[in-house]
């Protein structure tokens, strides 16, 4: 990647980002804090008002299958009546679950915790959550936190697994782990050669002595970032990616020596310099969100917060209710010097057929995306004949019923849809993970005995229907704010700032994506996002895009979202593009601002708008403020590919660049 920073400008960015940060930082932990329960110095065990793991002692009482339904009282089971002391150096793991369990055997019982800090340990280390109810398919739990907080005392687990549930609630709680999950140190020497980095650590971590971190790195699923040396809550210039280390060895307590992937190099690896800041994570991918809710019905998250999570917050696959999150915010505790507070998404929804409600919530220096709402597509695997195919269907199962999409990777083109009317197994295989399907009507274009690889499909059933996002602000994450291919969605009244990736992205291709269709983009602002594209995208990767493919300028030539309207928002400081449209039909983007007046930094090949690929725009009512060196044109497009733009009524203050560009 090209170096898009000046020196001077790098000064300048470090600076106003730290600024901003204090500023940010001071207003959002403030109320936090503020009920945040102490461990004083008078707690025992805890002389410097520091808790460890060896000062949390297990129960007098074996508290892990006890039924308290005895101590249910007018519908509420407290904590309090089952044996538990807030605040008290104990773990209370077994006597939570034992808790949760009554409450699930006694529908209708609301379980209350009672303000205050409970330690948790899980069953077991193998174990994937501190507390799994998936097997008890819950229905109707209500959980009131009351202003508590839940510490995990193995931060390699996720906390609740509800999944397969419905109708469950959770509120008024604080989730952290003991231990933070993520190494923070400061790179001490690097041997390029060898790929061997040494690494200096800001505090003790057990984890690094933990055996699962060992295995982790080894199976590729430990990771890590690379930060800015000046600023470690900001992403290292041309180190967006992880990196990843085959093994590593201790040199003293807070000394470790790292051998990298040679994998990795040309994309991070070469980039490590002494002095810099990184991160080494204890991820794992597919099992640590503090709350799972996958093949889950309605779900409530009110007043939650996390501090720290060794994966991200939480996962729902192919649900089918409704999952509402109010004032749900995950971020770092700010008493902790810590850079990052999850790894993985901030909030994972893939492949479900509810939707999604997020109002006032906040994600904030999250090592991967904000949130994820798409379909994953599936492959097919022998195409038997056009209403006949082999498909594998684990990670979408299909019913019958459904409408398949067949989609031709190599391009992009949607070659057909049909309505399923029969599912079969395969080679006796379940058919959740490979099935024969046959449809109702061809697919024209397909051919016949073409194996895996030619083709994947999505369901054509909408997914996420009228998804709400009001109110939430992103901020300061590695990857993108909002990752969305749904239906009847409105993004209205949310502060994207300082995202290494979009803001929002809305793409289509073979992996993670979907149609978007029906999407509303009202009254938010946007700014300083994008600012670690990988390479010089000549300004057609933009702050919001909605396109095909991943890198967002490699466009196919099929149209694919339809509908979208993009109005009433502010783009300032925006890094390539503000917004770009990329096989797109039915687009209005109107009556938004763009200032790059109030950009931070110099930016070569700029355009505000870009739009490739698409047929039916209309740009009208905008203000383009740039008069800005560096800016290419308020509005560019491609007229090859671009059918049916009406371009009015738009006022440009662009002494110094082109209002419109036809190419």
């Amino acid at each position: 990647m090209k170096n898009v920073f000046s020196a001077k400008d790098k000064i300048v960015v470090a600076v106003l980002a730290v600024l901003i940060v204090a500023s940010t930082v001071m207003t959002v932990f403030t109320g936090i804090q503020m009920n945040k329960p102490a461990v004083t110095p008078d707690t025992p065990g805890a002389e410097d008002g520091a808790v460890t793991l060896a000062d949390i002692q297990e129960t007098a009482t074996d508290y892990e299958n006890v039924d308290f339904s005895d101590k249910i009282k007018d519908g509420v089971l407290t904590l309090a009546a089952c044996g538990a002391e807030a605040n008290a150096l104990y773990d209370y793991g077994p006597l939570i679950r034992s808790a949760i369990r009554t409450a699930v055997e006694n529908p209708g019982t609301v379980l209350e915790f009672q303000e205050g800090i409970y330690y948790a340990a899980p069953v077991s280390a193998n174990d994937t959550h501190t507390f799994d109810f998936a097997d008890y398919e819950v229905e109707g739990l209500h959980i009131k936190g009351n202003g508590c907080q839940l510490i995990l005392l193995d931060n390699f687990l996720g906390c609740f697994n509800f999944s397969y549930s419905n109708n469950v609630t959770i509120e008024n709680m604080t989730v952290d782990c003991l231990e933070p999950p993520t190494v923070q140190a400061t790179v001490t020497a690097f041997d390029k050669s060898l790929q061997i980095l040494t690494i200096e650590t800001d505090r003790v971590y057990t984890m690094l002595e933990d055996p699962r971190l060992a295995d982790r790195i080894t199976s590729k699923e430990a990771n890590g970032t690379i930060r800015n040396k000046n600023n470690p809550y900001l992403l290292k210039e041309n180190c967006m990616n992880y990196y990843f280390c085959n093994s590593y060895k201790k040199i003293s307590d807070t000394e470790y020596q790292l051998a990298l992937d040679p994998q990795t190099a040309t994309l991070t690896n070469n980039n490590i310099e002494v002095g810099d800041k990184l991160t080494l994570n204890n991820r794992k991918n597919t099992t640590t969100f503090i709350f799972d809710f996958r093949y889950s019905g309605t779900t409530t998250l009110k007043d939650i917060t996390i501090y720290n999570s060794p994966g991200g917050g939480v996962i729902g696959l192919q649900n089918d209710g409704v999952m509402t999150l109010k004032n749900f915010q995950m971020l770092p505790d700010i008493g902790k010097d810590l850079w990052t507070c999850g790894t993985a998404d901030g909030v994972h929804i893939q492949g479900s057929r509810g939707k999604v409600i997020m109002e006032d919530c906040l994600f904030s220096h999250l090592a991967d995306d904000a949130m994820n709402l798409y379909q994953w597509s599936g492959d097919v695997q022998k195409v038997i004949s056009s209403t006949e195919l082999h498909v594998e269907t684990i990670r979408s199962p299909l019913s019958v019923g459904d409408r398949l999409e067949i989609v031709e990777p190599s391009t992009g083109r949607i070659l057909g849809t049909s309505k399923i009317k029969e599912l079969l197994p395969v080679d006796g295989q379940r058919i959740d993970r490979k099935a024969h399907v046959i449809l109702e009507t061809p697919i024209t274009g397909i051919k016949t005995g073409v194996e895996t690889g030619a083709y994947y499909w999505y369901t054509k059933e909408k997914t996420f229907i009228g998804t709400e996002i009001r109110n939430c602000t992103f901020q300061y994450n590695r990857g993108r704010g909002l990752v969305l291919c749904t239906s009847d969605t409105l993004v209205e009244g949310c502060t994207f700032d300082t995202i290494s990736n979009q803001a929002v992205q809305g793409w289509f291709d073979g992996h993670e994506g979907y149609e978007l269709q029906n999407f509303v983009f009202r009254n938010n602002t946007v700014t300083g996002c994008n600012y670690l594209t990988r390479e010089v995208d000549n300004g057609q990767n933009g702050m919001v895009q909605i396109s095909t493919n991943n890198n967002g300028y490699v466009q196919s030539p099929f149209l694919t979202h339809t509908n979208i309207e993009i109005s009433g928002n502010k783009f300032t400081d925006y890094h390539g593009c503000a917004v770009g449209i990329g096989n797109c039909y039915n687009v209005t983007l109107t009556n938004n601002r763009f200032n790059l007046k109030e950009a931070s930094n110099s930016y070569s090949k700029n355009n505000a708008v870009f739009v490739s690929n698409s047929e039916k725009i209309l740009i009208e009512g905008n203000q383009f403020n740039d008069d800005k060196p560096g800016l290419t044109a308020a509005i560019r497009y491609i007229a090859a590919t671009v059918k049916d733009i009406v371009i009015q009524d738009n006022s440009f203050l662009c002494d110094e660049a082109y209002e419109i560009v036809k190419e």
